[in-house]
Formats: structure tokens, C-alpha cells, sequence
């Protein structure tokens, strides 16, 4: 019975962006490193979505900052995003499942995974955002359980 709900409850990674805010976390390719880390520093973001107008390019991470430059003692100031940012991630397609993204960040060892749809870029997924789905997932299927217990009882 569990293995039926779990599969019923399988989402397509669209369903996660489809109810986010927009994305506020864009950057250009050719912003200053030290601009875009105020930027995510003052907005709290762990990655931002590296953009040449409408165009995907990338993602830029913490970790690629810290590993890139700042282990390497480079000036902040005179490196561009494009020099230090993720390029060649695994791309999934809006219809993939939550579990099969879930599976590629494991096989690729990567935290989030950019989605198209046609070659349209969609959005980002991340292990957070899984780990929401999960936890949501997981309260309607205790909910189920509780419900049917207590009408058990009745």
C-alpha cells in the first residue's frame, strides 16, 4: 500500500517550479565576482543563475567562488562570473521526476540541476527544493494514516 502511495505522489520537477516566486537570482557572465558575491550575500542566495540575456549559461556557486578565487588568493574585482562559474552541469527536462533528479545530483555530485523544457530554460531544482517536496509528501502521508486512524476509532 505504501509503495502505491509513493508512487501516486511521484512528481514531474515542474510541479516544484511552477509554484516558486520568479527568479531573483540572475546574474550576467560578465559581472564582477565580487559583485555577484554581495549579491548573493545580501540576498541569501546559495547559487545564482548565470544568464547572457535570455540565454543560459551557467550556475555560480559559494564553493566555485571559494575553490576558483578565493583559495588561489585572485582578486575578487578582476574576475567576471564567466571565468569562475559551472558550465557542462547535467540538464534534466521539466517532465523528469523528482526522485530521477534526485538520483542524477547523487551521480553527478552536484546541488542543483537546471531544467529545460525544448531547450526552453525553465528554472533550477535543487536539493533543497527536493527536500521540501519530500517533507510535503511526507506530512499528507501521515495526515492519510492519522485521518484513517482516527476514523478507525469511530
Amino acid at each position: 500500500m505504501s509503495t502505491r502511495r509513493a508512487n501516486n505522489s511521484m512528481k514531474k520537477v515542474i510541479t516544484i517550479l511552477n509554484r516558486r516566486q520568479p527568479y531573483f537570482n540572475i546574474i550576467s557572465p560578465d559581472t564582477a565576482l565580487n559583485d555577484a558575491l554581495d549579491k548573493m550575500n545580501f540576498e541569501n542566495f546559495r547559487y545564482l543563475i548565470v544568464m547572457d540575456n535570455d540565454r543560459f549559461v551557467g550556475l555560480l556557486s559559494e564553493h566555485d567562488i571559494f575553490s576558483k578565487a578565493m583559495m588561489k588568493k585572485l582578486p575578487l574585482n578582476k574576475i567576471t562570473v564567466a571565468e569562475t562559474m559551472k558550465t557542462g552541469i547535467p540538464i534534466v527536462d521539466s517532465e523528469e521526476s523528482v526522485e530521477n533528479c534526485l538520483k542524477m545530483m547523487q551521480l553527478f555530485k552536484v546541488h542543483q540541476l537546471p531544467v529545460f523544457d525544448d531547450f526552453m530554460f525553465c528554472g533550477v531544482v535543487s536539493t533543497d527544493d527536493i527536500m521540501q517536496e519530500a517533507l510535503e509528501i511526507k506530512e499528507k502521508i501521515f495526515d492519510e494514516e492519522t485521518d484513517r486512524m482516527i476514523s478507525y476509532s469511530d
